[in-house]
């Protein structure tokens, strides 16, 4: 069984002999990679060959601990050690072996990924002193314990209330963990890509899971199901945060929010958010009878405004789908394709990327793409209609820009976001 195990790794052992260099003049950290007791199929291979290249490839002298999260017992834990590529190659194998062998049989896919209790035990019995930690997770983002239905993270996200009730009120409680993930980096490489309910659920639970590791002391620096990207900002170091977020001291309920879509009334004299403050451009006129739909986006401080997101639009009457690429039917017309993050200086043309339908029926969908540029992103689509206006706040993860590929499959890429408007469409007249 050994050397049939073996075998296949030997060309993994090869191609990873020509990238990894023993001349690492990055610093010795503790690098903790968690995996869910489950994983889906067409993932496990992959995430196994991840992690077992990362083994050559973290710094000289850096620990690598991976565990298993739902046993939260160690499947492999080795210091890297020096010398040549060879060397280290052969001094890791049983390592490589182990890793490989455990995430291949990550199939319990009932099992719950309590990472609450995950990042206890890293935090209390697995981090080592002296060494900046960095934990990376592999596994689902919604939380679903059958034993525990009131935490349910399928449809709902939890209310910042939870944050400070207590942990006899909530599983979600950091009261108690303050400073357990002091001086930590986070990475999530997310494998339910496809699972959140809408936008807004999306970015519930990732802003929640963003409060949940600040809370304690630690940095959310990737929630993505983009793999490459993880694992690239991991060994980079990266310890900027995915999300600029919060805690809602309003937000006082032990509660699970659902999505609600907003109707407002812009108030441009309002002290706003950096997103509002693009947003109180007013959108062009749309003729009586007609419908339109803009996005406005900002990336966090500091970071490039060269983002570029896209506005996909299919009319309900007909007709081909509306966006930069086909910018005009008989049922609509896109207006501009707006390039950069925040590029507006209050004048609707240099800051809403719009969509225009001749027809007053609402989508029951539109899709946003970010097509050049790397994420986080927030954003926000406002929709006119029969004389309100509709807001639905979005956010796209640290991903980078795929220039619109698998426009065809989009719920494959996290490049492609899918904005749900089904509580507003109908059939025209309604």
């Amino acid at each position: 069984m050994f050397l049939r195990l073996l075998a296949p790794l030997f060309v993994l052992f090869l191609l990873l002999a020509l990238s990894a260099s023993a001349d690492d003049p990055r610093g010795a950290r503790h690098l903790i990679i968690a995996h869910a007791a489950g994983l889906p199929a067409d993932l496990r291979e992959d995430l196994a060959r991840r992690v077992a290249r990362l083994l050559l490839e973290a710094p000289v002298g850096s620990r690598v601990t991976v565990l298993d999260g739902g046993r939260l017992v160690s499947v492999a834990d080795v210091v890297i050690p020096e010398g040549s590529v060879r060397v280290r190659q052969q001094r890791v194998t049983p390592e490589i072996v182990a890793v490989v062998v455990a995430l291949r049989g990550a199939t319990n896919a009932g099992a719950c990924f309590n990472v609450p209790r995950v990042l206890d035990h890293v935090a209390r019995q697995v981090r080592q002193p002296g060494l900046p930690p960095s934990i990376l997770l592999l596994g689902p983002s919604l939380y679903r314990n059958p034993q525990e239905p009131a935490f349910d993270l399928t449809e709902r996200w939890p209310g910042d209330g939870h944050l400070a009730a207590g942990r006899e009120r909530s599983v979600f409680s950091t009261v108690e963990r303050a400073g357990r993930l002091e001086g930590c980096a986070v990475a999530w490489c997310v494998t339910d890509a496809g699972a959140p309910v809408n936008e807004a659920h999306r970015e519930g639970v990732l802003r929640f899971w963003t409060l949940f590791a600040g809370t304690q002391g630690g940095v959310l620096t990737a929630f993505s199901p983009d793999a490459a990207n993880v694992f690239r900002l991991l060994l980079e170091g990266r310890g900027g945060p995915v999300l600029a977020a919060a805690v809602d001291e309003a937000d006082r309920g032990v509660v699970m929010h659902a999505r609600r879509l907003e109707t407002v009334a812009v108030d441009a004299r309002a002290e706003v958010a950096p997103v509002d403050a693009l947003a109180r451009a007013e959108l062009p006129p749309v003729p009586p009878g007609g419908l339109g739909l803009g996005i406005v986006w900002q990336v966090p401080p500091g970071r490039s405004g060269k983002v570029d997101l896209d506005l996909y639009v299919l009319p309900p009457a007909g007709g081909p789908e509306l966006y930069f690429g086909n910018p005009l039917s008989s049922h609509g017309r896109h207006h501009r394709d707006v390039r950069e993050a925040g590029a507006g200086d209050g004048e609707w043309r240099a800051t809403w990327e719009f969509v225009e339908l001749a027809d007053d029926a609402v989508p029951c969908e539109a899709w946003v793409n970010l097509f050049t540029g790397s994420g986080p992103v927030q954003g926000e689509l406002r929709l006119q209609h029969r004389g309100q206006i509709h807001r639905v706040r979005f956010t796209l993860p640290a991903v980078e820009g795929n220039r619109a590929l698998g426009k065809h499959e989009r719920a494959a890429h996290p490049q492609w976001l899918r904005i749900g408007l089904e509580e507003l469409a109908g059939p025209p007249g309604r």
